[in-house]
């Protein structure tokens, strides 16, 4: 399976689209500081640019896609109605909620 690709571009669309700010952006991604994003959102040439791990990426597609956690903030865009069948979706949130995890768990090493 291809690896997903993501510029700094496509990730402050993506987190303006989702409407959460740094802090909020951060915690849905299992980063302890919100000052991550804003070196995953630096210009590749800028010397505190954090590259976005296909990881990220897809977590990012499947906010996108409409999957919302349990702990979603409130006032961040809602869940958008997915064109899928109902037990993808509850594979997917399985899925997701496994990567959640594991994001979480890395990153408190």
């Amino acid at each position: 399976m291809p690896q997903p690709t993501m510029t700094p571009q496509d990730f402050r669309r993506i987190q303006e689209e989702l409407g959460l700010d740094d802090a909020q952006m951060a915690e849905m991604l299992g980063f302890e500081s919100a000052q991550n994003m804003k070196r995953l959102k630096a210009d590749v040439d800028k010397p505190h640019h954090r590259k976005i791990m296909p990881y990220t990426a897809r977590l990012l597609q499947a906010y996108l896609d409409g999957y919302r956690p349990a702990d979603w903030p409130a006032g961040a865009s809602p869940a958008q109605p997915a064109a899928r069948s109902a037990e993808d979706v509850a594979a997917l949130a399985r899925r997701l909620d496994e990567i959640e995890e594991f994001l979480k768990a890395t990153r408190n090493r």
